[in-house]
């Protein structure tokens, strides 16, 4: 993604979510949707969003509640193995325990100095098929 919006003329910096290189309240808004179980620590990422964000300012964020493994999830792990895609630095398993609840989802936003103003679960149902559906492999 991000050579891609180099490529269309968009400044872009690759920097760690625990320290980022942005100056105290830089932003009025942040999104971080579906990083926090993606970041080894996610209190130190949150507090970071919070040094950045202005008086007032907004972040705004998601995870999975739940991810379990379907054989859909399964297949495209054992191809992205079988092709060399191999995760090096796998996260520690409780990352996810951390934050898939809306109680402690807002834990993690107090511990890190932020305001939680709504948490709450939704269910995400998502059907996997072909695409386009003419596709000569359907």
């Amino acid at each position: 993604m991000l050579a891609l919006a180099a490529e269309a003329g968009t400044p872009v910096a690759i920097m760690d979510a625990s320290n980022l290189a942005l100056r105290d309240e830089a932003m009025d808004l942040a999104v971080m949707a579906f990083v926090l179980f993606n970041v080894q620590r996610p209190i130190a990422a949150l507090a970071e969003v919070a040094r950045v964000l202005r008086p007032g300012g907004t972040l705004g964020t998601s995870t999975w509640a739940a991810d379990p493994m379907t054989k859909a999830a399964q297949v495209w792990d054992d191809e992205l193995n079988a092709h060399g895609a191999i995760d090096r630095l796998p996260l520690p398993l409780e990352n996810d325990e951390l934050m898939n609840t809306p109680a402690k989802i807002a834990a993690l936003f107090s511990k890190a100095g932020l305001t939680t103003v709504r948490a709450w679960v939704e269910r995400l149902d998502h059907s996997w098929d072909i695409w386009p559906p003419s596709s000569p492999c359907a």
